[in-house]
């Protein structure tokens, strides 16, 4: 399990007001509750990595994107690459198919996003 599963401090993208960007494909779950799930692109070990395909996503679109610090029992950190906050699975995972997994030569994916759990 992990020991912190927190955004990044300069992590989540905001609007000129300062505000956080909700995501545009929400269904009224909220960060607070544990019941929703999320597209993870990837995993990274290197923060700087993570934070420049954060932006990359951002400038495509992806204006939720964000990045989510898990510490495994060892101490490793690794760095999520994910966006979105679903209350149905079923939706995260069309909307992989729909536009993200069409888009990805331009979006720069090279493996094919996953639906995951919050919190996981």
């Amino acid at each position: 399990k992990a020991l912190t599963n927190a955004p990044l401090a300069n992590s989540p993208p905001a609007n000129a007001s300062g505000l956080p960007v909700k995501p545009l494909s929400s269904l009224g779950s909220s960060v607070g509750d544990p019941n929703y799930y999320v597209i993870q692109y990837c995993s990274l070990k290197n923060q700087e990595d993570a934070l420049q395909a954060r932006s990359f996503l951002m400038r495509y679109g992806i204006r939720d994107a964000r990045v989510e610090v898990y510490i495994d029992k060892f101490g490793q950190s690794y760095y999520r690459l994910r966006s979105g906050s679903y209350i149905d699975p079923t939706l995260a995972k069309s909307t992989i198919e729909s536009t993200l997994w069409k888009n990805r030569q331009a979006l720069g994916l090279k493996q094919k996003p996953i639906v995951v759990k919050a919190g996981v």
